[in-house]
């Protein structure tokens, strides 16, 4: 009979709820039967095909069964349930959340609930984003190693996270509501109030200020320091008003130990570089400009300290062309190849011209913004005078070498004199001299071959470096075979065997010298080969490097090993046999030419154990073992 009564006049009661802007609709409070609704409700509950000025429609409302039978209890007890979160039922079963007011009404006659919705499905799931949004900031926040914070206005700590070692090594309790100035040394807890203050300031003069970047030190119970960097942003609520300050807080103690060590790094290096006696430069290589100078190089030049620095290079060195970026390019050319040196003409103050050989290197020097940028660094070195030494050097060993010459063969001809007359004399006398006086002539001649022999052997070793050859690959096994050929009759004579186990490598050299070098140490086997065993000449080598190490074994007699070092002088014998036919400048001999192709000499050996002689020679090519072919 109600329900009846209420369908009884529902035009105007339509009116009213279609002048409603939101979803809203009508329901009888004792059984929920919709009397009206308004355009924005039925689309809200997918309701279509239903004519809207038709009887009532009743459907299920209620998202939840059981939800209803409340939400009446508490209209019929207050008449109004205002803004509760409430899920309607749309007409395909999908539920809605919205935010509803319920409000008790009498409408002719009969109580009637009269029902506003407000769609706040955006809200909710802007609420889950939110939520989760938040969950995974906290996630990221507790777990990385910075420490996330909030402050107030005051500086007082209202949320900390993350950074658990650096909190762990704070272990100052609980921070929450603290000060932040309390963790930090005196000095810096002054500087963050006073950076608080300034911007405060900004703040009210209207200036809006942004994140800022401090370094500071912690400090912890124990009263360890920490360094940590602080980035600090404004936090403004919904007017842009300042409220507080986040940011983030990370440990930098490595870095500041790093640069600690950087600068006492460079420290020392001024140091050695202002202090080393070498004048030594740090040069642009772009534009030639003098980014520093030591006092050695001040010095030499005869300026003042420092005030080199800024000049170019070119104030300091005569043209090496007619291209103004000679001495670049060329430095630029020394340093790929190794370094130098490369020689130029310095100017001085006084307009003084030093002949200076520059060694030069590559460093890296910070540039203004940090980045390090490579600059030439030089060490010059005066060599005026020691190029007139060697000349004056040279000229006297020209006049030297000029000298032996000469004196030799002054001395070889009154030799050959002698030797021709005392065997004229003893052809004359020929059957009336008796045996002694022909032992006599005998000793006599001899004498004289040896001394001709020994001035033979003096001009050898002076002429090693006057009519040597430039270096050029040369085969050993070559040269053993010509010693060979050299040394056939001396060999068959002796009954010696010369061998060459394994072929030998082609070695950079002067081919005429090393002929002389193999065919010396060959001889001096044979001649002091021992008595009782065969003579077995032996000619190894062994990888060095980049040279070879050659030997040259024999069976002989041996050499103790006190006079190792003194069989290599200038007529220096042991006189261990009875052969006199040796001078004493074989050994010398081989010892300048092997100083003279940048090898060492030197000899392995104990009385009668034979002896074997090794020398060095650079190899023609150092990634191969062997040139024979």
């Amino acid at each position: 009979m109600v329900t009846t009564r209420l369908h009884g006049d529902t035009v105007l009661l339509r009116a009213l709820v279609d002048a409603v802007p939101l979803p809203c609709a009508v329901t009888a409070l004792h059984d929920g039967t919709v009397l009206a609704f308004n355009p924005q409700m039925a689309e809200l509950l997918g309701i279509t095909g239903t004519d809207l000025t038709n009887v009532a429609w009743a459907a299920p409302f209620y998202a939840e069964p059981n939800r209803r039978r409340e939400l009446m209890a508490r209209v019929r007890a207050d008449g109004l349930v205002r803004d509760i979160e409430f899920a309607a039922l749309r007409v395909d079963g999908t539920p809605v959340p919205c935010l509803a007011s319920f409000h008790r009404v009498e409408w002719q006659g009969a109580a009637v609930v009269v029902v506003c919705l407000i769609d706040i499905a955006d809200r909710k799931a802007a609420e889950l984003a939110l939520r989760a949004s938040e969950e995974k900031f906290r996630e990221i926040a507790e777990n990385t190693s910075d420490v996330i914070w909030h402050l107030d206005l005051d500086l007082t700590i209202t949320y900390v996270g993350g950074g658990v070692r650096l909190l762990t090594w704070l272990c100052r309790g609980d921070l929450l509501g603290r000060s932040a100035g309390e963790f930090f040394m005196p000095e810096h807890a002054a500087m963050l109030r006073a950076a608080r203050e300034h911007r405060l300031g900004q703040e009210r003069a209207g200036i809006t200020t942004t994140v800022a970047r401090y370094e500071a030190e912690l400090l912890n119970h124990a009263g360890e320091t920490l360094w940590v960097e602080l980035h600090v942003y404004p936090h403004r609520d919904g007017t842009g008003a300042l409220v507080g300050y986040f940011g983030v807080m990370r440990d930098i103690s490595q870095r500041k130990r790093a640069e600690s060590a950087l600068r006492q790094s460079e420290h020392l290096f001024r140091q050695l570089f202002d202090a080393d006696p070498v004048a030594k430069l740090l040069v642009d290589p772009e534009t030639g400009v003098i980014v520093n100078a030591n006092a050695s190089a001040a010095r030499f030049h005869g300026h003042p300290p420092a005030a080199l620095n800024g000049h170019s290079l070119r104030d300091l060195v005569e043209p090496m062309c007619h291209d103004p970026a000679c001495p670049l390019t060329t430095l630029h050319r020394t340093a790929e190849c190794g370094g130098g040196p490369v020689e130029m003409t310095h100017i001085l103050a006084d307009g003084t011209r030093r002949l200076v050989a520059a060694h030069v290197g590559l460093v890296d020097v910070p540039g203004p913004g940090g980045t390090p940028r490579t600059h030439f660094h030089l060490s010059l070195f005066d060599v005026t005078d020691r190029q007139r030494y060697a000349a004056e050097l040279e000229q006297r060993n020209t006049a030297l070498r000029d000298f032996t010459t000469a004196v030799s063969h002054d001395l070889q001809e009154p030799l050959r004199l002698v030797t021709s007359y005392l065997g004229l004399l003893e052809r004359r006398l020929d059957g009336r001299l008796d045996t002694d006086e022909r032992e006599f002539i005998r000793y006599a001649v001899g004498g004289g071959a040896r001394m001709r022999a020994m001035i033979q052997g003096l001009l050898t070793y002076a002429r090693l470096d006057t009519r040597a050859r430039a270096a050029e690959p040369v085969a050993l096994d070559a040269v053993v075979a010509t010693v060979q050929d050299t040394l056939r009759a001396a060999l068959t004579e002796a009954g010696a065997t010369l061998s060459v186990p394994a072929p030998l490598p082609r070695v950079l050299g002067d081919r005429e010298q090393l002929v002389s070098l193999v065919q010396n140490l060959i001889a001096n086997a044979i001649r002091y080969r021992h008595p009782d065993r065969p003579c077995h000449i032996t000619v190894v080598w062994r990888h060095g490097g980049g040279h070879a190490e050659v030997g040259i074994g024999d069976t002989g007699i041996g050499i103790d090993p006190k006079h190792h070092d003194r069989i290599f002088g200038v007529f220096q014998r042991l006189r261990q046999i009875d052969d006199e036919t040796g001078t004493g400048m074989g050994l010398a001999i081989c010892r300048r030419i092997v100083a003279r192709h940048g090898g060492d000499i030197w000899v392995d050996s104990e009385p009668r154990q034979g002896a074997t002689f090794w020398f060095t020679l650079r190899l023609a090519d150092p990634r191969g073992d062997s040139g024979t072919a």
